[in-house]
C-alpha cells in the first residue's frame, strides 16, 4: 500500500511526497495521480520503492487548480505490460 501524505503545486509545478506501508511485493515504481475535482493529469515515475519508505517526487502540470492526489503502485508482468495495483485513497489539499 502506497499512500500519499503531503502534496502541493505552484506555477504548474507539484511536489507530492508518499509513504509505502510495511509488506508486499516488490514494484516497479508508482503512478502519480492529481485531480482538480473535473479533470486529471498522471505521471508515471520508474523505480521501487521499499517498504517503509518515504519519498519525495515532482511533476509539472498543466492541469488548472490540482487539489488532490492520489499514488498507486505499479509492477510489470511478464509480457512486459504495466498491472496498476488499487490507489492508496485521496490526499486532498
Amino acid at each position: 500500500d502506497i499512500k500519499a501524505t503531503a502534496a502541493s503545486c505552484a506555477a504548474g509545478t507539484c511536489s507530492v511526497t508518499y509513504r509505502r506501508s510495511a509488506g508486499g511485493d516488490a514494484i516497479d515504481g508508482i503512478l502519480i495521480v492529481l485531480s482538480n475535482g473535473t479533470e486529471s493529469d498522471t505521471e508515471k515515475i520508474a523505480g521501487s520503492v521499499d517498504s517503509l519508505a518515504t519519498k519525495t517526487s515532482s511533476m509539472t502540470t498543466t492541469l488548472t487548480g490540482p487539489n488532490s492526489v492520489e499514488v498507486a503502485a505499479y509492477f510489470t508482468d511478464a509480457s512486459g505490460q504495466d498491472q496498476v495495483c488499487p490507489a492508496g485513497g485521496a490526499f486532498e489539499f
